[in-house]
């Protein structure tokens, strides 16, 4: 899958610098069935082949995943339904405020009789070392 993404100082206060992800990533999608007990999907991104580049300075920051997607849920229309995505992007690049991570946690629960969300984790956030 290819990606061309730009972090900004604005967007991100904590960056000294836009930095370019581009490149591409894999997936892996794992899907597990049973007829009596449900489902799981899980689905898993490596990032292998991406680069960062500081637009400014030009330095090559080192970038790591991984996305992870997964889904539980019932064959029957009264079980539960869960969805969970957690997505960690770490970036290291050369000299000072250069160890950034980038988190996402999103989990979310549904009544599979109505579709409502019956609980709701939603984290998003940008940790500078």
């Amino acid at each position: 899958m290819p990606l061309d993404w730009v972090l900004t100082p604005a967007q991100y206060p904590c960056l000294t610098e836009a930095i370019h992800v581009s490149g591409t990533y894999q997936e892996h999608l794992i899907v597990v069935e049973n007829p009596s007990s449900g489902f799981h999907f899980t689905l898993h991104q490596t990032t292998n082949n991406l680069t960062a580049v500081g637009l400014t300075t030009g330095d090559t920051y080192r970038f790591s995943g991984p996305l992870t997607n997964t889904a539980n849920g019932s064959t029957d229309p009264v079980s539960i339904v869960e969805f969970t995505l957690h997505n960690i992007n770490h970036f290291v690049g050369p000299g000072q405020a250069s160890d950034i991570f980038f988190r996402t946690l999103l989990h979310v629960t549904f009544d599979p009789a109505t579709g409502a969300v019956k609980a709701e984790v939603n984290k998003d956030e940008v940790l500078c070392h």
